[in-house]
């Protein structure tokens, strides 16, 4: 199995937070921002991995001419 992660946490939370005829408590409204603020600093450096560092690595991959898929040969497969 997969840990716990903070869309799991958040999830959850929100079903906790549609239970009964309350408004959330003011500890759960700080346990979601606090898990939103963690996913916001996660999408931010998918982003900027997406949009920074893959394009220079494709770059550098179309530079050196890199085989994208290397298959062996049956003589050179050890299994």
């Amino acid at each position: 199995n997969f840990p716990v992660r903070l869309n799991n946490k958040l999830g959850h939370l929100n079903s906790l937070i549609q239970r009964g005829d309350y408004p959330p408590t003011d500890q759960m409204i700080e346990v979601r921002d606090a898990i939103t603020e963690k996913i916001n600093t996660q999408l931010a450096e998918f982003e900027s991995i997406k949009n920074t560092d893959l394009p220079a690595f494709n770059k550098l991959v179309k530079e050196k001419a890199v085989d994208a898929i290397v298959l062996k040969k049956k003589e050179d497969a050890s299994m």
